[in-house]
């Protein structure tokens, strides 16, 4: 058994043993598993992901194109920024691989931190107020070390979204905190978004939609059949 799962059920055992003392053991076995989701997270996602053999086992099923997923590179990079927080990524999205261009609006800076009152983990994500300047080292995020709060507003819209993250069995599951509003578009409509991620040793699943105020998807898969994206380099 893991030991901190260990520690974890020797801590619930004593909370019944001992039930004056059960609410704050309870506190302390919360506390001390939000931490251990907390490493599986920034250990799990530190690395780059692709949707590439989903795309060519829907290709091999004859899907029909219009069914397929699109091909996707997802990294998360993991950076020494202590003015922003202590646990901090550079996320970078590229449509077609890892050789496509940077989607600019998914070039964020995410910082995770333990939410007790929520009982999760909160990834918070952030923009740069001058993302051209740092899109040019997007392929090498280590580079941005040191980078200052000053250099970072909240980030709205389709990709504003907090996600909590909870350990459910044996993967973490992250969904987008309600209400979450933006639009994709200072000229388009305020739509309401959701987010879904599911992290497990090797695989990131994700899904998003943007719904209407009549709950019709206008933006994201119809079907909301998740993107698989596998781990390909840490």
């Amino acid at each position: 058994m893991n030991h901190r799962l260990f520690i974890i059920s020797v801590i619930l055992i004593l909370a019944m043993s001992f039930p004056g003392g059960n609410t704050q053991t309870a506190k302390a076995a919360e506390t001390l598993s939000l931490k251990v989701t907390l490493e599986r997270l920034v250990n799990g996602l530190n690395g780059a992901f692709d949707s590439g053999a989903q795309l060519r086992a829907e290709q091999l099923s004859n899907t029909p194109a219009e069914l397929q997923h699109q091909r996707v590179h997802r990294t998360f990079t993991r950076i020494d920024a202590p003015d922003v927080g202590q646990n901090v990524f550079v996320v970078t999205l590229r449509n077609g691989g890892p050789n496509g261009p940077i989607d600019m609006v998914e070039f964020q800076v995410w910082t995770l931190t333990i939410d007790t009152p929520n009982n999760a983990i909160k990834m918070a994500p952030y923009r740069f107020k001058d993302p051209k300047t740092y899109a040019p080292i997007g392929r090498d995020p280590k580079k941005m070390k040191g980078l200052k709060a000053s250099d970072l507003i909240a980030s709205d819209g389709a990709a504003g979204c907090i996600i909590y993250w909870r350990a459910v069995d044996t993967v973490a599951r992250g969904l987008s905190g309600k209400p979450c509003l933006g639009a994709l578009s200072p000229t388009r409509p305020v739509l309401s978004w959701e987010w879904t991620y599911i992290l497990g040793d090797t695989t990131l699943w994700m899904s998003f939609a943007g719904r209407d105020d009549n709950d019709n998807i206008v933006f994201g898969r119809k079907d909301q059949l998740p993107w698989r994206l596998d781990r390909v380099s840490r």
